[in-house]
């Protein structure tokens, strides 16, 4: 009996998590986002998160829960976030100014967001709508990002076939071409590039899913 009251505490502990601690800044109705685990690796992902990622079900689709580390209004004024850069930084201005302010309420905070983690902002510029090798932004709920379910980690098939490893590795190369040659304006380059990082879909579409650590430079700079 013991082992199924475990789960039950540890999931009213999560749900008064995403209730209590979030609404802080909100751009859309997150209240009927469900936890839920489609394989074991998500499932202790739910309970015992120490990368504070979570999955669920938004809208009747499988989103991906990120709570972004810090304090978003304590880190207005905090030193620069390391993990992310662009060169020069007087292109910051530019940056921003590719993302729609339509919420003027979400724009007070981009500068605070940018320095815990600039994933939010970057899902806004390189948008899967538009054909970007990234996860579909939906929004934040709190210190929350929520964002896409895009598959499983790239690790899943190292053991697959050879045309289907070979078909993942054109799209890898064709996204490092993309990342930093499709945009008008700016080069991105991701600097935490690793099997973890990348899901692959049902139908082996290839998605970068952890954009934290970015190098952006201006395309005519370099």
């Amino acid at each position: 009996m013991k082992y199924f009251i475990i789960p039950i505490i540890l999931s009213l502990f999560l749900y008064n998590f995403f209730k209590v601690n979030l609404p802080t800044i909100c751009e859309t109705d997150f209240d009927y986002i469900s936890l839920q685990s489609n394989s074991f690796v998500e499932l202790f992902s739910n309970y015992f998160s120490v990368k504070y990622v979570f999955y669920g079900s938004f809208n009747n689709q499988k989103v991906v829960v990120k709570k972004l580390r810090g304090d978003l209004s304590s880190d207005l004024y905090s030193e620069t976030n390391t993990n992310f850069q662009i060169c020069p930084p007087s292109l910051l201005a530019d940056f921003l100014g590719l993302i729609s302010m339509e919420n003027s309420t979400m724009a007070m905070y981009w500068h605070s967001i940018l320095r815990v983690n600039a994933e939010p902002l970057l899902l806004q510029v390189l948008k899967a709508e538009h054909a970007w090798p990234v996860p579909r932004y939906f929004g934040m709920y709190g210190r929350c990002l929520v964002e896409s379910h895009c598959g499983v980690a790239l690790n899943a098939f190292k053991n697959a076939d050879w045309h289907v490893r070979a078909e993942l590795t054109l799209q890898l190369l064709n996204a490092a071409k993309r990342f930093t040659g499709r945009h008008p304006n700016f080069r991105f380059y991701l600097t935490d590039v690793s099997p973890d990082n990348i899901a692959v879909s049902d139908n082996l579409q290839v998605t970068f899913v952890d954009l934290e650590n970015v190098i952006v430079t201006g395309k005519h700079n370099i």
